[in-house]
């Protein structure tokens, strides 16, 4: 889970970076990204960030963590 503002950003980026295999979630994941709206300063508004993007989101940024300390050992 994001802790602040900024680490929240930073997995919504990390989402719309990701390749993603295309299945009838991810479609609503990728609506949810879409719908996005932007505040004038160029930040996310998070009230517009869908449910399904965000778990998404928070799940790819975990799994990256994940793999960064398995590949430490």
């Amino acid at each position: 889970m994001p802790i602040n503002r900024n680490e929240f950003e930073h997995n919504i980026w990390l989402l719309s970076a990701v390749k993603i295999n295309v299945t009838r979630e991810s479609v609503k994941v990728m609506q949810g990204l879409r719908e996005a709206k932007f505040a004038p300063n160029k930040r996310v508004n998070l009230h517009t960030v869908s449910e399904s993007a965000r778990l998404m989101a928070n799940s790819i940024f975990s799994l990256m963590i994940n793999q960064e300390e398995n590949n430490a050992k």
